[in-house]
């Protein structure tokens, strides 16, 4: 019974070494571009507009805990049109299901007023699945022409990502959680890198969390033997 005990110990020790490794080299849950790695060359004109990035998805389950953006001068402005204006820009995790996008996460609305920097921003903990879809929202406001001002915030270069947005005359409005929107809705924007991406934990592999929960079964097992 003795070696019995010993090897519950052995088993705890080695299970507590084993999460350990797997937690601390685990990689973060990522999905799409690393705006420190991207050079983009401007940012959308556009507002009361939503996108999806359909190519740089979720890469596991798990809980997002923040989201980085590279936020861009306008390429397109004249020396006499500021880009000073504050913009507002929203993280929407989309799944898709059947023909319609499931709104499953949403972060709350930031405010950008500097170009040409990066910003983190943090998460409350947004539950994702394994290809869950990035998307983000940009809020209507009013302008002229030539989209002046410009509505947008993230900073984009041509090629690259599959790239679609919903983008109605009135102005899009992301819907809450658990909402949807059709497909149908949206068009292909062409091929675009956005200087956009989510981080966060992946899920606990469950062989490892089994191993330790049974080796602490056999430490409890083990001390109330021992005081008998």
């Amino acid at each position: 019974m003795r070696r019995i005990n010993h090897v519950w110990i052995l088993l705890a020790a080695l299970a507590a070494v084993h999460l350990g490794a797997v937690t601390a080299g685990a990689a973060l849950i990522m999905g799409g571009q690393d705006p420190l790695s991207q050079n983009p060359e401007t940012r959308d004109g556009a507002s009361g507009i939503i996108f999806v990035d359909l190519t740089s998805r979720v890469s596991a389950d798990g809980t997002l805990t923040g989201w980085n953006i590279y936020a861009k001068q306008y390429y397109k402005l004249e020396p006499s049109q500021p880009d000073s204006s504050a913009r507002n820009v929203q993280l929407v995790i989309f799944r898709q299901s059947g023909s319609d996008y499931i709104v499953v996460g949403m972060s709350p609305m930031e405010t950008v007023s500097q170009w040409d920097r990066f910003y983190h921003f943090n998460l409350p903990g947004i539950a994702v699945q394994k290809n869950d879809i990035i998307g983000w929202y940009y809020p209507k406001i009013a302008q002229g022409d030539n989209y002046y001002p410009p509505g947008g915030v993230i900073g984009y270069s041509d090629g690259g990502n599959n790239t679609h947005w919903y983008w109605p005359a009135e102005g899009a409005v992301p819907p809450g959680i658990g909402g949807t929107l059709a497909l149908s809705l949206f068009s292909d924007g062409g091929p675009r890198t956005y200087s956009i991406n989510v981080e966060g934990n992946p899920v606990p592999i469950p062989g490892a969390l089994w191993l330790l929960g049974s080796g602490l079964l056999g430490l409890v097992a083990f001390r109330r033997r021992f005081k008998k």
